[in-house]
């Protein structure tokens, strides 16, 4: 009976022996899973703020492309004004050659004026005398 208790105490320290290992391993696993849950976090932590940052970042560039979109329709319709005074410029030799052609065409029509009273007076003239 002696040496069956001798047995079973051997084979109990065998077993205590195994679940202190088991234990030291599970006590491991959740120490390493303990640090990798707090890296993740870390890691969580770390890609908010780069989010933060890239979503700064392009809504401040949003805002740029609405200014220059702004910008841009402001420029055209400047550059629509600008075109409609060139062409206006363009035409203006033909308005002032028109003009300096009607005051051409008015000296025209006073001379020959003068010249049919001259004609006139002179066939008056000569009538007179004949």
């Amino acid at each position: 009976e002696n040496e069956a208790l001798k047995k079973r105490l051997e084979t109990l320290e065998q077993e205590r022996k195994q679940v202190e290992g088991s234990r030291d391993y599970a006590e491991q696993t959740v120490k390493g899973e303990k640090q990798r849950v707090s890296d993740l976090q870390q890691r969580v932590k770390e890609i908010t703020k780069q989010y933060h940052i890239m979503k700064e970042s392009y809504e401040k560039a949003t805002d740029r492309c609405k200014n220059v979109t702004q910008q841009l329709a402001v420029h055209k319709d400047e550059l629509g004004s600008v075109k409609t005074q060139l062409q206006q410029i363009k035409q203006a030799p033909g308005y002032i050659t028109g003009a300096e052609q009607s005051r051409r065409d008015m000296d025209l029509s006073i001379q020959l004026e003068m010249v049919r009273e001259e004609n006139q007076r002179l066939q008056q003239k000569l009538a007179d005398t004949r």
